[in-house]
């Protein structure tokens, strides 16, 4: 997490900025201040590709528990707010494809730039920073299909839970749920869900068949 460290380093400092004798946190208690510091610092860090997998797997676990509740429990409501700043950080992948495609280039490039340098200081090329040998798509191809889809697709169950969680206040979601409501829960959020997962699916190529049938099978 070098560069995300560097990041919220840069992001503090920012925060602490003494220039005109003004401070953007400095009207918080200090215990707030605090807190601001660590949650800017944890969000910053959620951002690391290395990480994701994992820790989409533990959000997807908590997800499906009973007890979820990103409003009341504090570990829950950062495992959330972490989640949703790592689609942040991949939303282009659901925008218009001309928008993804033109921001999946700059990343490409700056990742290039990475593996010029690291080979004009005689070190190893991290992975997918090489010029040589790159193909794009097959790259857009894996990035879509094992980070951006899986995020969505927990995201479009993030939202049925959050709300499940908001209308029982506390104790089991299950217990508060009758088939019925959630049939009538699913039918009001499969629109928003089916543009979240359908944006993020634009990939022209056949490796990508797959994957939508899994989509859609789930």
């Amino acid at each position: 997490s070098v560069l995300e460290s560097m990041h919220a380093s840069c992001t503090i400092r920012l925060t602490e900025d003494v220039k005109d004798g003004a401070k953007l946190l400095q009207q918080l208690p200090a215990e707030q201040v605090t807190k601001c510091r660590q949650l800017i610092v944890t969000l910053i860090l959620a951002t690391d590709t290395q990480k994701h997998l994992d820790e989409l797997a533990s959000f997807r676990v908590r997800l499906g528990a009973d007890t979820f509740d990103p409003f009341a429990d504090a570990n829950d409501q950062q495992a959330t707010l972490c989640m949703l700043f790592r689609a942040a950080d991949i939303g282009h992948s659901a925008k218009a494809w001309e928008m993804h495609e033109e921001w999946s280039k700059r990343v490409s490039e700056e990742f290039h730039q990475q593996g010029d340098e690291e080979k004009r200081l005689g070190l190893k090329v991290s992975p997918l920073c090489d010029r040589e040998n790159f193909k794009f798509a097959a790259s857009q191809s894996g990035f879509l299909q094992f980070i951006c889809l899986p995020t969505w697709r927990e995201i479009a169950r993030l939202e049925e839970a959050a709300n499940c969680a908001r209308g029982m206040g506390t104790g089991s979601r299950s217990s508060n749920t009758s088939p019925g409501n959630t049939s009538r829960q699913s039918r009001a959020r499969t629109p928003r869900t089916r543009r979240t997962v359908a944006a993020a699916m634009r990939v022209g190529t056949p490796d990508t068949q797959a994957s939508r049938k899994a989509s859609a099978d789930g």
